[in-house]
C-alpha cells in the first residue's frame, strides 16, 4: 500500500480528455461515456482492476469538471461550425434558386421551337403521304392499263385462234401453267362484263381452257407430294370454282391414306392422330386453315365414326345396345370437345352436340321405346326372381293371366301371413335402374325431350314398384286380415306392411326430389304431368292402407270386447264384504289381466311399425275405440262398494297401458274415467263433494248419474236426489 501511495502521490491533477465531435455519433450511450470516463481515470492514477478497494473521488470529481468543461467548450465549437454551415447552405440554395430561373425560362424557349418543329414535321409528313397517295393511284393506273392491254390482246388471240397462235402463256401451259391460270381467271371475269353477243369464238374458248387449266391445277394438286406445291395450286385454284372440289378431294384422300395406316388403333384415338398429321398439312397449303380444318374434323367424325358406331351396335341384346350407344356417345362428345379446344376450328357446345348428333342420329330415333322396354324387362325379371325366392308361385300365375288379358280374384292367392312380400333390395336395385336409364337419357336426349324421357321411365317405375310390388303386397295382406269379429287373438302382418310401404314410399320420393325433379322441372306440361302421376299413385295406396288400418283395429277392438264379455263376470264387481282383504291385497280382475297384456303386444307392434303422424292417428283411434267399448262394458255391470274398488284398481291397469300409446287425449280419456269410477265408491253423503271436484265438476250431469245407477244402493240410498 505504501508504494501504490507513492505512485498515486506522482500523478497530481485533473487528466485532460481529448474529446471531438464524432465521439458523439450515434449510437451514443451517456452511462457507457460516464462509465469510460471514470475507468480513465483510475488508469491515469495507477490504480489497476486488482485495487478495487481504491478510490480516489477528488481525483475522479476534478476528472469530471475538466470533462464538463471540454464538453461545453466542444458544444460552443459545435455550434459555430453549424452556424457556419447553415450560412453556406443558405447561400448556395439562392444560387441554385436562380440557376433555375434561369433553365427555366430557357426551357421555355426551347418547349416552343419544338412545338413549331413538330407542326412543321406534320404538315412535311401530309404532304408526303398526299404525294405518295397519288404516286400510288398513278402506278395503279399504270398497271391496271397494261394489264387491260394484255388481256385486249389475249383476247384478240382467242377471238382469231384459228388465225393465229395463242399468247403465252397459253402458248405452254405445262410450264406456265400458274401464270396461265390467273391471266384466265381474269379472262373469264372479263367476258362477264362484255355484251353476250360479242367475242363468242373467244368465250368458248376461253371456257375450255378455263375448264382444262382448273382440271390440270386439281390433278397436279393430288398427285403431287411436296407441301409447297400444294399450296401453291391450291392458292391458285382459291378463286376457281373447283376449289371447293379441290379441299373435298384432299380431306377424302387423307382421311382414307391415314386410316390404312392406324387402322388396328382405336377409332377415337385414330381420329385425333389423324387430325393432327392434317392440321400441319392444312396449316401450310390452304388459305383459311380454320375453316378447312372444320370441314375435315367434320368428315372424319361422320365417316369413320359413323362406321365404327354402325358396326359396334349390330347384333347386340337391347340392355347391351343401350349400355354400348351410352358408352360410345360419351366418348364421342370427349373426343369432339377435344377436337373443338385443341384444334381450334371454331366449335361451341351447340356445335359440338349436333355434330355428334349427325353420327348417332339413326340408334338415337327409337332409343326411348328401347329403353322403356329395356327397364320394364328388368323390372320384371326383379319382381320374378324375387316372388321365386320367396315361394310366391302366385305371382307367375298372375303374370300369365295378365298376359292373356284375364282377371283374377284375390281369393284364390294364398301366402304365409307372416311374409310382407316386400323387400328393399327390390325396391333398391329397381331404383338403381331407373337411374342407370335416366343417366342414359340426360347424357342423350336433347334438351327439349329430357324431361318427357325422364317422365317416361319415373312412370314405369312408379307402375313396377308402386303398383306391382307394393299395391300387390297391400292387397294380399288387407286379404289376409282376421274378421272383424274374431275368435281368437287377431294375426296379421299388416302393421309390418304398412311400416315396410312406408320406407319404401320414402325411398321412392327421396329419388323424386333429388332425380327425377331436377330433370323435369323447366317442362311446363312435364312437370305437373309427373307431380300429378305419382301423388295420384301415392295416395291410392295411402287410401288400401288406411282402409287396411281401419280392418285391423276393428278386429283388435272387437277381440277386445270378446275378452271383456267372455272373461268379465257381473259378479266380479259384486264380491261379498267379508272380502275386504282379498280384494285389497289381490290382483285386477282376469278380463283385465287378459285386455292389458292384449294391448300391451298391440302398442309394442304398433310402435315399430308405424311413426309420425301415422302412429299418433292409429294409436289415438285404438284408444278412443277401446275407451268407448271400455264406457259400455262398464255400464252393464253393477257394483257395491268393494266392487268399486276393484273397479278403479282394473281402471288404473288399463290407464298405465294406454300410456304406451303416448296420446294425450287417450291418456286423459282414462283418467277422466278412472275418477269418475270413484262415484261407484264413496259414501252417498259424499258424492255432492265428489261430483264438484276435479274432472267430475266439468262432465255433464247425466254422465255422472249414468254411473251413479251403477252402484247396488242407488236406489236404498237415494243417490238421485242429489242432483235435483
Amino acid at each position: 500500500k505504501k508504494k501504490k501511495n507513492e505512485r498515486r502521490k506522482k500523478k497530481t491533477g485533473a487528466m485532460s480528455l481529448n474529446l471531438r465531435s464524432d465521439m458523439f455519433a450515434e449510437p451514443f450511450s451517456s452511462e457507457e461515456f460516464v462509465e469510460r470516463t471514470a475507468r480513465s481515470t483510475r488508469s491515469f492514477h495507477g490504480i489497476g482492476a486488482e485495487d478495487e478497494d481504491l478510490f480516489e473521488p477528488a481525483a475522479l470529481l476534478e476528472t469530471f469538471e475538466s470533462t464538463i468543461k471540454q464538453l461545453w467548450d466542444l458544444y460552443a465549437e459545435t455550434g459555430e461550425d453549424i452556424t457556419k454551415l447553415q450560412e453556406v447552405v443558405h447561400d448556395r440554395e439562392n444560387d441554385t434558386k436562380k440557376t433555375m430561373e434561369e433553365l427555366e425560362d430557357t426551357l421555355q424557349v426551347a418547349f416552343s421551337r419544338l412545338q413549331g418543329l413538330t407542326a412543321d414535321i406534320g404538315h412535311v409528313a401530309s404532304k408526303t403521304v398526299h404525294v405518295g397517295d397519288q404516286l400510288e393511284t398513278v402506278d395503279k393506273k399504270r398497271g391496271r392499263s397494261a394489264e387491260a392491254i394484255t388481256l385486249i390482246a389475249h383476247l384478240e388471240a382467242f377471238e382469231h385462234a384459228d388465225e393465229r397462235e395463242l399468247l403465252p402463256p397459253f402458248d405452254d401451259m405445262d410450264e406456265h401453267l400458274y401464270e396461265a391460270a390467273d391471266t384466265i381467271q381474269k379472262l373469264s371475269f372479263a367476258m362477264t362484263e362484255l355484251p353476250p353477243d360479242q367475242y363468242i369464238s373467244a368465250r368458248d374458248r376461253i371456257h375450255e381452257h378455263l375448264l382444262v387449266i382448273e382440271s390440270r391445277l386439281q390433278t397436279r394438286f393430288v398427285t403431287c407430294d411436296d407441301t409447297e406445291t400444294m399450296q401453291r395450286c391450291a392458292h391458285t385454284l382459291f378463286p376457281f370454282k373447283q376449289y371447293g372440289q379441290c379441299v373435298e378431294t384432299f380431306i377424302q384422300t387423307f382421311i382414307k391414306n391415314e386410316f390404312a395406316v392406324t387402322g388396328a388403333m382405336d377409332v377415337y384415338r385414330a381420329i385425333l392422330v389423324t387430325c393432327h398429321r392434317a392440321k400441319e398439312v392444312i396449316y401450310k397449303v390452304f388459305r383459311s386453315p380454320q375453316n378447312i380444318m372444320l370441314s375435315f374434323a367434320q368428315e372424319i367424325v361422320r365417316s369413320q365414326l359413323g362406321s365404327h358406331i354402325e358396326v359396334v351396335l349390330e347384333s347386340l341384346d337391347n340392355t347391351a345396345f343401350l349400355d354400348r350407344l351410352h358408352a360410345e356417345f360419351s366418348r364421342a362428345k370427349e373426343m369432339t370437345h377435344q377436337l373443338a379446344t385443341s384444334f381450334d376450328i371454331g366449335l361451341d357446345v351447340h356445335s359440338e352436340d349436333k355434330l355428334v348428333r349427325s353420327v348417332f342420329n339413326e340408334p338415337l330415333e327409337n332409343y326411348i321405346a328401347r329403353e322403356e322396354k329395356n327397364i320394364h324387362g328388368a323390372f320384371d325379371t326383379i319382381l320374378t326372381q324375387f316372388y321365386e325366392s320367396v315361394n310366391h308361385p302366385q305371382w307367375a300365375m298372375r303374370l300369365e293371366l295378365a298376359k292373356s288379358g284375364k282377371s283374377k280374384t284375390h281369393t284364390e292367392e294364398s301366402t304365409d301371413p307372416e311374409e310382407t312380400l316386400l323387400s328393399h333390395d327390390v325396391t333398391l336395385t329397381m331404383i338403381q335402374e331407373a337411374k342407370t336409364a335416366i343417366q342414359r337419357c340426360h347424357d342423350l336426349a336433347q334438351r327439349s325431350d329430357l324431361a318427357d324421357w325422364v317422365y317416361r321411365i319415373f312412370r314405369k317405375l312408379l307402375e313396377a314398384l308402386c303398383i306391382e310390388h307394393l299395391e300387390y303386397a297391400i292387397d294380399l295382406a288387407i286379404e289376409q286380415l282376421p274378421p272383424k269379429k274374431p275368435k281368437t287373438a287377431p294375426q296379421s302382418n299388416f302393421l309390418a306392411v304398412v311400416k315396410d310401404v312406408n320406407s319404401i314410399t320414402y325411398i321412392l320420393q327421396k329419388l323424386f326430389w333429388e332425380v327425377i325433379l331436377p330433370n323435369i322441372k323447366s317442362s311446363l306440361s312435364v312437370y305437373p304431368a309427373c307431380v300429378s302421376r305419382k301423388n295420384e299413385i301415392l295416395e291410392r295406396l295411402e287410401g288400401k292402407l288406411a282402409a287396411g288400418l281401419d280392418r285391423h283395429l276393428q278386429s283388435v277392438v272387437a277381440y277386445l270386447q270378446l275378452l271383456l264379455s267372455k272373461e268379465q263376470k257381473k259378479s266380479d264387481f259384486k264380491p261379498p264384504e267379508d272380502a275386504m282383504a282379498a280384494v285389497m291385497n289381490g290382483p285386477c280382475t282376469s278380463a283385465c289381466q287378459s285386455v292389458v297384456r292384449y294391448l300391451a303386444q298391440e302398442a309394442k307392434a304398433i310402435s315399430s311399425c308405424l311413426n309420425g303422424k301415422n302412429l299418433e292417428l292409429v294409436s289415438r283411434e285404438l284408444g278412443v275405440r277401446f275407451h268407448r267399448v271400455l264406457l259400455d262394458h262398464i255400464k252393464q255391470m253393477t257394483f257395491n262398494t268393494l266392487g268399486g274398488m276393484l273397479l278403479t284398481r282394473d281402471l288404473t291397469e288399463y290407464e298405465k297401458v294406454m300410456e304406451l300409446f303416448k296420446d294425450d287425449l287417450v291418456l286423459d280419456l282414462f283418467v277422466t274415467l278412472r275418477e269418475l269410477s270413484a262415484v261407484t265408491i264413496v259414501k252417498p253423503e259424499h258424492v255432492r263433494q265428489l261430483c264438484e271436484e276435479g274432472r267430475l265438476a266439468q262432465l255433464e250431469r247425466s254422465t255422472i248419474m249414468s254411473f251413479l245407477q251403477l252402484r247396488t244402493d242407488f236406489k236404498s240410498a237415494k243417490l238421485a236426489q242429489y242432483f235435483k
